[in-house]
């Protein structure tokens, strides 16, 4: 677990033995092919760390679907989890040869947190981050 955890760009920064502390609080999930794994819309209280294969990233309307990325290991999604339990906003779904991921669940990371703060500084710093990035990318694309 540890190789794909120092993949995973919201984990920059942590050591060793701090990975380990995250990954025994993750709990894995595999996904059969085109499985849809979160929902747009739903409330979501757990982040997916990508082990193998894909996650296909997708908003909905009502008339049409519009894929926005294709994740491979060591990519994650619904992040935003991890701030609030707020509603996806988008979709996620395996790929077609399924998914096998790490799952962390909010309030797991949170207890975490309290008891190791630098590894809360660390992801949360990354989130910003990350958060930072995207949100410049899409003015810069609304221009």
């Amino acid at each position: 677990m540890i190789p794909v955890l120092r993949k995973v760009h919201l984990l920059n920064g942590l050591t060793t033995a701090e990975l380990e502390v995250i990954g025994n609080i993750c709990s894995e999930k595999v996904a059969q092919p085109a499985e849809v794994v979160i929902e747009q819309g739903a409330e979501g209280d757990e982040i997916y760390i990508i082990a193998d294969g894909s996650i296909e990233v997708f908003v909905s309307t009502e008339t049409s679907e519009k894929v926005l990325v294709m994740l491979m290991e060591g990519q994650l999604f619904g992040e935003m989890a991890l701030i609030s339990r707020g509603p996806r906003s988008a979709s996620g779904r395996a790929g077609k040869d399924g998914c096998k991921m790490y799952v962390l669940s909010s309030a797991k990371f949170n207890e975490v947190c309290e008891k190791y703060s630098p590894i809360g500084h660390k992801v949360m710093r990354n989130l910003a981050l990350d958060l930072s990035f995207k949100l410049r990318h899409q003015n810069m694309a609304a221009m």
